[in-house]
């Protein structure tokens, strides 16, 4: 059916106030006429006129956030209605006369509004406005017993994975088995990756003719005569190889010039590897034909005699049989193409279920199959019941799947479906969209409206977009799409557009491009666009070009582009003339150098003493050093030092605190973000840098990730795209005054002052051959269909060429009506003959092009134009516009330089604050207690805060003795005990991050060594340290944690009871829990007292007196800390903290009465009074009942070097369970305390 070859009538405009509505009513709206508003103004008077609840409406769109503005927008309009009906002046003409027909209606017409009104602002929140898939999934879950769907499947948008895993388990179930030459030839033309390639979301689709069909052609004759042929030459290569090349090399009669002498040696051994093989390869290697007769003849001289041998001969002979077998096994490989997608698109959806996930497409197909079905009838008749009318959104983007299910549901007698879009604007085909669904939709609808008043542009424009469009009589190729003249509005008239030294310029402007080839072109159309872009905006800056009134801005532009790529370059050029520019998503943001960068610096951060990642980190844009300076040595060794001790502690920061205030911390301090706002395109590299922060730190919350697990996210992300579990574009950094880049899709929707539309020129032919054409068959209806091979497959290319013309055509009038004030586009006879847009509205004359094949005959009529033929039409389009268009060659003129924002003398005056900045804040921990009075420099959240570090054995040292003896281990002890092993803070730090990855249910030597290994390591000790470190862990996990100082079970429990850390699960256990609670302005003294009221004096007696002297805490704020072990053992909760201290080199050096010196010396003994109180209140709001009697189990510190229950149970340990009355005075010193300072 060819319903294209003459325009349709166009369809009567849209009465919002009076026309029907009834029925299915199709409204094409047109671009800036006021879509949304139109939508808006149907639910208002469906809400009044036709008295439906607002919740009974159902309001369809396609994206999320048109979703989020189409709520807006309709809850403004109910109020804005509310306040004209109640006789406020709102302004809106529209809503003015919908008042006086209400009130008109009948007495208590306007009461009965108000009413309605009132009932829909108040129940808004039941407005049914959704996206197709979100009305899809709503409705499939709240029916799931008529449509069949499960109640917990997840929808997933990513569906790569199990379409890579379906070609693979295809590729192997047909090739594997396959024979082997058919084998070879597929290899040679496609691979699993190609063939992934083909099943785009469009090429699967339900609904899809894949052609040619029929039966596999059988090879297995051809097959035989090419086994044949190759045995033969073989046996005759063997034999003549030397005379051969004889004869190749001194036959006078072959013209050497095509037979080099010294190629004839290469030929002959590529020849010789192929008859080499067992299984011979389908396709002959290259320059076979040398060796043919025909190929001979062709390279002897004229008169002379070609050479003749009976090899020459088995090679024609041969040659014909691959030829012969190459051309059916084509058509194999066709058909096995063709069995991929029908295999796939079911084999697919039955692994989503398997996995009980779905696709946004399978949502789609799931409804309209659940519709088909015999319980369907029954979810129409239910979802009909729920909604009494549909408004569908954006509906020129549907396609057979989502019309059938809105045609299903209410195209029926009794409910209103209204179908608003616009058939020009119809570009997103390569999504999905399919523009004959909704042509099919136009003619089914009961009535048919337009919208053509353009709201958005000027007068002048309107009239030049109007004459670009009305110079073809089938504008848009098709007849079902036609094109009516807009209106402008009213309110527009005598805007002042964009002006020069007062002198108005025409609002359309064609740039003029001369005959060339398209790589000079687009160099020609960005140099001109950047120029033209700078000249503008140097006047702007001098007050001479003004747009509406007000110089021009870089904010005021925007540039149009097809591409990313092209953004890119366009981007590139403007950058180069300091004109700033952003661009609109244009890639994904793990696609990015700074996405690489990152990585780079998080895989040093993992191990911050791993050089060679130390140094890739540090010669990045972000850390700033000269890769240079690092191969020339310049950092000396103290300087490299520092550096590794950096990001010591921002691992550290990491593994305690978490990515984010891991990163920003080395964000600041490392002056990241100030070091890359110096580049060029410093604001887009900070933009990114937040964007990764902020989807690492997501990432690390949602998944609980590991320092080293993220950063193996982050590289999964940016190499696997399989793994995204969905796309992150990229943002857009500020754009308040920059140009901005868009492609013609990301553009639909939005509006600029000033538009250029660089490359509108873009061909019109189908070049992806490898996959298909894919095209809506004329002769079959327009049904989609691909064709992978057939014998028609040059005529449906010229119908796909005519389907790409058209949508080219359509995203031509997209770009165009852009612009509110003024638009610039390049066109001319650069690629004429693959057929660009504007060719095809321009060509000069409005005679019929056939419909069948237009580009065909247009390309036949532009061969023949010359310049001047181009001249004329140019100049013709130009007066029939009334001054709207003007013709110009591309700007010859030299771009100017826009001074950069250090450059512009622009006079600053620094805002006033009058705020208070509550220095009295701060925030302490028991390291930051102890440490006042120490000379080492601390910056508040900094490298040497002591309130940022855990409360590890020794922060405020390094044993330079211990970390000699971890690099060197001739120092190491001759028992390699754990009494030997290195000490300090590193040595700590090592031995803690060890017992935190611990399991302690299984310590045997199998899970242990690997662990240990790591973490040695990672911190710089010796591999050697292995079994010390083992058998002290094994001693650890040992011990009975109620061992009394002579070694006696502890009164609470029986004698045979025994509590060990290697009965601990897991799951029974916190590492590292963090706290943070209100503390006050509190002096030692305060605290001292509430321990010597409780008798806690230590072994000295001085304890209290000691306390007295520290501050505890300089300024109100919060007490923050890391406690490293908290768990639970029948229903009591105990705190275990490790420590590392060297206090000898035996067992008894670590006993009882040794320990309570060094925990008071250490002020050990405050550190767990504190977390004691951290872990009391915290207990107090999840344990039902909780009393610190009961639940309270006490505090345990194991020295880890002096543990051994063989030697006696008590050493190594020091334990107390402080009184609760005790930990109830604390409670309550902080609390009161806390609040009087409220």
């Amino acid at each position: 059916m060819n319903t294209d070859e003459a325009p349709e009538t166009l369809p009567p405009p849209f009465d919002l106030p009076e026309s029907p509505l009834v029925g299915t009513t199709l409204i094409e709206a047109g671009a800036g006429t006021g879509k949304t508003y139109t939508i808006t103004g149907i639910v208002l008077r469906l809400i009044v006129e036709q008295k439906i609840p607002i919740s009974r409406i159902l309001a369809v769109t396609f994206t999320e956030a048109a979703t989020e503005e189409l709520k807006g927008r309709i809850r403004d309009r109910l109020k804005f209605a509310l306040g004209v009906l109640r006789g406020e002046a709102m302004g809106d003409r529209l809503l003015e006369r919908l008042a006086e027909k209400w009130d008109h209606r009948s007495k208590s017409g306007s009461a009965e509004a108000i009413q309605a009104l009132k009932e829909a602002v108040r129940d808004f929140d039941e407005a049914a406005i959704f996206t197709i898939h979100g009305f899809c999934n709503r409705m499939l879950r709240e029916n799931a017993f008529e449509s069949g769907a499960l109640f917990d499947t997840e929808l997933t948008a990513d569906q790569d994975g199990i379409r890579r895993a379906v070609v693979e388990d295809f590729w192997r179930t047909r090739l594997y088995t396959a024979d082997p030459i058919f084998v070879r030839y597929v290899l040679a033309k496609t691979n699993p990756e190609a063939l992934f390639a083909l099943l785009s979301s469009r090429h699967i689709q339900p609904d899809i003719a894949v052609i040619p069909v029929g039966e596999t052609p059988d090879t297995r004759i051809a097959e035989a005569a090419f086994q044949k042929g190759y045995a033969s030459l073989q046996k005759t290569w063997a034999s003549c190889k030397e005379e051969i090349v004889e004869i190749l090399l001194n036959a006078p009669g072959l013209h050497r010039g095509i037979y080099k002498t010294a190629l004839i040696p290469v030929w002959t051994d590529i020849l010789e590897r192929y008859l080499r093989r067992a299984t011979p390869h389908p396709i002959p290697p290259e320059k076979f034909d040398k060796f043919t007769r025909s190929g001979l003849t062709k390279g002897t001289k004229k008169s002379a005699a070609s050479p003749d041998h009976p090899f020459f001969r088995l090679c024609d002979e041969f040659k014909q049989a691959c030829d012969a077998l190459n051309a059916l096994y084509a058509q194999k490989l066709v058909h096995l193409k063709r069995e991929l997608i029908t295999y796939a698109g079911k084999r697919i959806r039955e692994r989503m279920r398997e996995s009980n996930r779905q696709s946004f497409d399978d949502l789609l197909q799931n409804m309209s199959e659940a519709l088909k079905t015999p319980g369907g009838s029954l979810l129409a008749e239910r979802i009909r019941g729920r909604y009494q009318a549909a408004l569908i959104d954006e509906f020129q983007d549907t396609d057979p799947v989502q019309y059938h299910i809105f045609k299903t549901l209410f195209d029926t007698p009794g409910h209103r479906l209204f179908l608003i879009g616009d058939p020009k604007q119809a570009i997103y085909s390569f999504r999905g969209a399919d523009i004959f669904a909704y042509m099919a939709a136009a003619r089914s609808a009961a009535a048919r409206y337009t919208l053509l008043t353009n709201w958005r542009s000027d007068p002048g424009l309107v009239t030049a977009v109007n004459t670009v469009f009305s110079s073809c009589p089938q504008a848009f190729v098709y007849g079902e799409i036609p094109f009516g003249p807009a209106g402008a509005s009213e309110n527009k008239s005598g805007a002042p557009g964009l002006s020069i030294d007062g002198e108005k310029l025409p609002p359309l402007t064609v740039w003029r491009l001369e005959q060339s080839g398209k790589g000079d072109a687009r160099q020609e159309v960005i140099r001109a666009t950047a120029t033209e872009i700078s000249r503008l905006l140097d006047l702007g800056g001098q007050g001479r070009a003004r747009l509406q009134g007000n110089p021009v801005r870089a904010g005021d532009i925007a540039v149009l582009v097809r591409t990313n790529r092209e953004a890119a370059a366009v981007h590139e050029s403007l950058t180069a003339l300091g004109i700033p520019a952003v661009l609109y998503n244009t890639g994904d943001i793990f696609d990015t150098h700074e996405a690489a960068e990152t990585a780079r610096i998080l895989a040093a951060l993992v191990e911050p003493r791993n050089d060679a990642r130390v140094r890739a980190a540090l010669v990045s844009d972000m850390m700033g050093v000269n890769g240079e300076e690092l191969a020339g040595g310049v950092l000396d060794e103290d300087e490299w030092e520092t550096r590794l001790t950096r990001f010591d502690h921002y691992h550290r920061l990491w593994r305690e605190r978490g990515f984010i205030r891991m990163f920003k911390a080395f964000l600041a301090e490392e002056g990241v973000l100030s070091r890359l706002m110096r580049l060029p395109d410093g604001e887009r590299r900070c933009t990114n840098i937040r964007h990764l922060s902020e989807l690492l730190h997501q990432a690390s919350l949602s998944r609980n990730m590991s320092p080293s697990r993220l950063t193996a996210w982050l590289s999964e992300q940016r190499f696997n795209v399989d793994h995204r579990s969905e796309e992150h574009p990229l943002r857009l950094e500020s754009d308040e005054n920059a140009v901005k880049l868009v492609t013609i899709h990301k553009s639909k929707g939005l509006e600029y002052g000033l538009v250029f539309c660089p490359f509108v020129w873009v061909g019109s032919r189908w070049n992806d051959t490898d996959h298909g054409i894919l095209f809506h068959n004329e002769d079959s209806g327009r049904q989609l269909t691909l064709d992978l091979g057939s014998g028609n497959m040059s005529r449906h290319r010229r119908m796909a060429d005519k389907e790409i013309l058209a949508e080219n055509l359509r995203l031509l009038y997209v770009a165009l009506t852009r612009a509110k004030h003024r638009c610039i586009f390049a066109w001319g006879p650069v690629n004429a003959a693959e057929i660009p847009a504007p060719a095809y509205l321009l060509r000069g004359d409005a005679g019929p092009i056939d419909t069948d094949d237009p580009l065909e005959r247009l390309e036949e009529r532009l061969a023949i134009m010359d310049d001047a033929g181009w001249e004329k039409n140019l100049t013709d389009l130009e007066r029939r516009s009334g001054g709207t268009i003007r013709i110009e060659r591309t700007p010859r003129h030299i771009g100017v330089r826009q001074p950069s924002r250090d450059e512009k003398s622009i006079p600053l005056d620094a805002r006033r604050f009058s705020g208070r900045i509550p220095f009295d804040f701060g925030v302490s921990s028991f390291s930051s207690i102890v440490s006042i009075g120490s000379e080492r420099p601390t910056v508040a959240g900094g490298l040497n805060d002591p309130a940022e570090l855990a409360d590890h054995d020794d922060f405020t040292a390094v044993d330079e003795t211990a970390a000699a003896s971890a690099v060197n281990p001739s120092t190491i002890h001759d028992g390699k005990d754990i009494f030997a092993f290195p000490r300090g803070a590193r040595a700590g730090t090592c031995l803690h991050e060890i017992f935190e990855h611990l399991d302690f249910t299984r310590t045997d030597e199998r899970d242990l060594t690997p662990l240990i290994h790591d973490i040695l390591r990672k911190y710089r000790f010796d591999a050697a340290w292995i079994p010390a470190v083992a058998g002290m862990i094994r001693k650890v996990m040992k011990v009975d944690l109620d061992a009394a100082k002579e070694g006696c079970p502890d009164e609470d429990h029986g004698k045979d009871v025994i509590l060990s850390l290697s009965a601990v699960t897991p799951k029974r256990r916190i590492n590292e829990m963090a706290f943070y609670f209100p503390a006050p302005a509190l002096s030692g003294r305060r605290l001292a007292a509430v321990f010597a009221a409780h008798g806690i004096t230590g072994p000295s007696g001085n304890f209290p007196e000691r306390i007295g002297q520290l501050t505890v805490s300089r300024t109100r704020g919060m007490m923050k800390g890391f406690i490293d072990l908290v768990f639970e053992h029948r229903g009591r909760f105990y705190i275990v903290d490790w420590k590392s201290n060297h206090l000898g080199d035996q067992p008894k050096d670590y006993s009882p009465e040794i320990l309570e010196t060094i925990m008071t010396d250490a002020f050990y003994t405050l550190q767990y009074h504190l977390y004691a109180l951290a872990l009391h209140r915290y207990l107090r709001h999840r344990v039902p009942g909780y009393d610190p009697a009961v639940h309270f189990g006490g505090v345990r510190y194991l020295f880890v070097r002096g543990v051994d229950p063989e030697v006696n149970p008590a050493f190594g340990m020091f334990k107390d369970r402080p009184a609760a009355a005790l930990i109830e005075d604390l409670d309550r010193l902080f609390t009161d305390i806390a609040s009087d300072d409220g």
